[in-house]
């Protein structure tokens, strides 16, 4: 079987990259999947080919992005919204399922409706996160309601080794490690980066008081404000017990993703502010203390019954005795990746049925 993924954003995102890498491992065919992918130089990624040009006639089409449908202009509609719409259109409705995507709380109104409009013409649409699940089925897509395609991931021999290796670098015992995730706000997420900052600032010195070390975990290194330097720089400037360990650096040929894993694995506490933090530590059957400011994040705690809260109702000094607590909270990781292949594997036999018809 074909398969092509489409709307893929950056493998320099870890999120994301491990994203299309549980694509391609879901799948049943041994052929490789193709990607269409607008980046310089993407960093590999096993089960998958990247290419530039139009899309190849496949046998199935997936759309993986995970928040790609924002909206950042309220009023209006930008170009990266209607680069996603077009690429939809552009290939056959009836072999294209949208899997594992969140819909974003900026894409409403008008942008919401043209969306909507293309998703009732697909195969299968299967998104991540209630919100999203419950605004489909109102606006009349038929959805279904799974998991995050790396929940399907697991620890690797590899990942473990990069991950002390990390930690030895930045001088840290795993033991005594808080591993935090960060990120900078911009239209997309109206998050306050000032705010923010303040915020994560008073939770490292309160780590640092309870005695673990605050190790801030680079997950990107895309484009804007996805990309973790900047802010990471900010924060060291703040607190300078803070240390870093960036995934993007090999060891021991682990894949960005499978160091963060490991990483995660090993730490004490984990704090995830990005979503794939959290994700990432429960593939050990830990769980992280979320701090979240989207839909996706939120239906974490909601409905997988992880710990923490919103970003803005997070009060370092009043939720750190949780944040300690958390690192003993065991997450359920086998009954998700039963789930998530079951539903993998019904949006593509609906589609192949459909096709065939």
């Amino acid at each position: 079987m074909r398969t092509s993924l489409i709307n893929a954003y950056s493998t320099r995102n870890v999120g994301d990259a491990a994203i299309y890498h549980a694509l391609a491992t879901l799948q049943d065919s041994t052929e490789p999947v193709a990607c269409k992918l607008d980046e310089v130089n993407p960093l590999p990624v096993p089960g998958v080919t990247f290419h530039e040009g139009p899309t190849r006639d496949s046998d199935l089409y997936v759309s993986v992005g995970g928040d790609i449908f924002n909206n950042a202009r309220p009023r209006l509609i930008t170009r990266n919204f209607v680069s996603g719409l077009k690429t939809l259109a552009a290939v056959p409705a009836d072999r294209t399922i949208v899997f594992g995507q969140s819909i974003p709380r900026s894409c409403h109104s008008l942008a919401f409706r043209l969306l909507t409009r293309q998703l009732r013409k697909l195969s299968s649409v299967t998104v991540r996160d209630a919100e999203s699940y419950r605004r489909l089925l109102r606006a009349g897509v038929p959805a279904r309601l799974s998991y995050d395609a790396a929940f399907i991931l697991k620890p690797s021999d590899a990942g473990t080794a990069a991950a002390q290796v990390r930690f030895a670098q930045a001088g840290v015992t795993p033991a005594h490690a808080a591993v935090l995730s960060i990120r900078g706000f911009d239209a997309m997420y109206p998050e306050s980066n000032r705010g923010f900052l303040e915020k994560i600032s008073a939770l490292c010195n309160l780590l640092v008081e309870r005695r673990l070390t605050p190790v801030i975990l680079m997950q990107s290194r895309a484009g804007g404000a996805d990309n973790d330097l900047a802010m990471l720089d900010a924060l060291m400037r703040r607190v300078p017990a803070v240390r870093a360990i960036d995934p993007f650096v090999s060891a021991y040929r682990a894949r960005p993703w499978e160091t963060a894993i490991g990483v995660l694995q090993m730490a004490r506490v984990a704090v995830a502010v990005r979503y794939h933090t959290a994700v990432f530590r429960a593939l050990s059957g830990r769980a992280a203390y979320n701090l979240y400011y989207s839909n996706k994040g939120e239906d974490l705690v909601t409905r997988l019954g992880m710990p923490g809260k919103s970003l803005a109702e997070f009060d370092p000094r009043r939720d750190i005795d949780a944040i300690i607590r958390s690192a003993n909270r065991h997450f359920d990781i086998d009954a998700i990746r039963a789930g998530l292949k079951h539903d993998f594997q019904a949006a593509c036999h609906t589609t192949l049925q459909r096709s065939a018809a």
